[in-house]
């Protein structure tokens, strides 16, 4: 009896040991699972990182058709209509049509690039300069022409940019005879017009461009009052109609600041009336050449 139960008890304490071993292995085989999800995390972690960091690195540069250029990463994009780009230095975001979008380009910066002295000597750099990319625009004018009569004046417009080749504005001028000719008063007028301009030639820059414009309007005149000789009436000059189109050359001094010249041709109307009763007598027409000189911001 005493060897059959210490049988037993042997068979028991095997029993329990390989229990114990079972328990040592699955608890090992628990750890090696636990170490393994654990660098396939990591893993995970460093290459989803290094992907987006390189997406940063990557940035799209949008050139417009008004030789403007934006770095940044675009991050909506409606075909057709528009793009938003985030710009990462100015901390922004430009909302670009795609009908001002001559091309778009990825570019790929490399590690050198975002150095911290990289980035601080670049951020020191003078961009690209862009001329006229205001919204709106004033323009002072001198002016001098002849033809029909010598005349000088000057004047004020202003106006908005309604895409980068095309404005619209509204001025007004003085213009002051300097000589009389035959039968008529030494006139002042004040021209109230609508201005168009238009480019049609421009450097790569920007800085010069050639526009044609187009003023017209409605003429007042003052100091109308004459005597006519060959009529021996008591007569006088009223408001009229102005036609003013031209050509001219722009130069940039500043990116908004700049000079312009421009050579047309002037025509503009008087209605003739008979100063006692005021009737009107006909129609008196000029034609003059204009030269004008503009400060422009």
């Amino acid at each position: 009896m005493i060897l059959t139960v210490r049988k037993e008890e042997t068979s028991i304490g095997h029993l329990d040991q390989d229990d114990n071993n079972q328990i040592i292995n699955f608890t090992l085989k628990d750890q090696i699972t636990m170490k393994t999800i654990v660098a396939n995390t990591l893993l995970i972690v460093i290459l989803f990182t290094q992907s987006a960091i390189s997406q940063m690195k990557a940035l799209d540069k949008i050139f417009l058709t008004d030789q403007r250029a934006y770095e940044g990463i675009v991050i909506e994009q409606k075909p057709g209509e528009y793009i938003r780009l985030l710009r990462l230095p100015e901390k922004d975001t430009l909302k670009i049509e795609y009908e001002t979008i001559e091309k778009m380009t990825r570019l790929v910066a490399d590690e050198s690039d975002l150095s911290p002295q990289k980035t601080k000597k670049d951020a020191l750099q003078s961009p690209k300069k862009v001329y006229n990319n205001r919204r709106t625009y004033g323009m002072v004018h001198g002016v001098t022409g002849g033809g029909d009569y010598a005349y000088a004046g000057f004047g004020l417009s202003f106006g908005v940019n309604v895409n980068p080749d095309f404005q619209i504005g509204l001025g007004v001028h003085y213009f002051g005879q300097l000589s009389d000719p035959l039968n008529a008063p030494s006139r002042q007028t004040f021209p109230l017009a609508l201005d168009l301009r238009h480019t049609i030639l421009k450097s790569k820059s920007g800085r010069f461009t050639t526009m044609l414009g187009l003023s017209g309007g409605y003429n007042f005149t003052v100091n109308g009052d004459y005597f006519d000789e060959t009529l021996f009436a008591n007569m006088k000059m009223s408001n009229g109609y102005y036609f003013n189109p031209s050509i001219g050359l722009r130069v940039n001094i500043l990116e908004n600041l700049g000079l312009m010249l421009d050579v047309g041709y002037h025509y503009n109307n008087s209605s003739l009336l008979w100063r006692d009763s005021g009737d009107k007598a006909g129609t008196v027409h000029w034609h003059n050449i204009l030269i004008r000189g503009t400060l422009f911001f």
